[in-house]
C-alpha cells in the first residue's frame, strides 16, 4: 500500500505563484482608430455678475454643473428641472399604489393558474380590484398630463 506524503512547503508556494501569474491584467489594447476622440473646442461668453448668479443658481436647482447647464440649455436638451416635494411624494404613492396593485393581480393570477380558484372566483377578486384600479390609472393620467410640457 502507498501512502500519501504530505505537501511540501514549495508546493503551496509554486501553486499560489501559477495562480498569481493568471491573474496579472492583460497589456492595455491600444483602440484600433474605430471610435475617433472627440474634438472640444472652448466658447468664451460673457455675463453679468447677476446674470452668472442666475445661472449658478439654475444649475444649483438642476443639479447641474454650470457647464453641464449651459450645454443642456443652448443645446435644447430634453432635460427637465427636478420635480417639487408636492410631484415627488404624489409619484410616490402612485408608485407604491401600483406597486400594490399588481402584486394582487399576480397573486390572482397564481391562484388561477395553480387551480386554488376556480375562474367564477377569479373574476370574483376582479371585481375587488377593479375600482382601485380605476383610481390609479386615473391617478396616473393625471400625473402625466399635468407633468406635459406647455407648448
Amino acid at each position: 500500500m502507498s501512502t500519501l506524503k504530505p505537501p511540501s512547503d514549495n508546493f503551496f508556494l509554486k501553486s499560489f505563484a501559477q495562480v498569481e501569474t493568471s491573474l496579472v491584467a492583460p497589456p492595455l489594447v491600444k483602440s484600433c482608430g474605430l471610435k475617433p476622440k472627440r474634438k472640444r473646442a472652448i466658447v468664451s461668453v460673457e455675463f453679468t455678475e447677476q446674470e452668472r448668479a442666475t445661472i449658478r443658481e439654475k444649475a444649483k436647482m438642476a443639479h447641474l454643473s454650470v457647464n453641464a447647464y449651459i450645454k443642456t440649455s443652448t443645446l435644447g436638451s430634453d432635460y427637465k428641472p427636478p420635480l417639487d416635494d408636492a410631484a415627488r411624494k404624489l409619484l410616490l404613492s402612485l408608485n407604491r399604489e401600483l406597486t400594490a396593485q399588481g402584486r394582487n393581480l399576480n397573486q390572482i393570477a397564481k391562484h388561477l393558474n395553480s387551480g386554488t380558484a376556480t375562474p367564477d372566483q377569479g373574476v370574483a377578486m376582479l371585481d375587488c380590484i377593479r375600482v382601485p384600479l380605476a383610481r390609479a390609472l386615473y391617478a396616473v393620467k393625471n400625473a402625466l398630463v399635468q407633468g406635459a410640457p406647455q407648448p
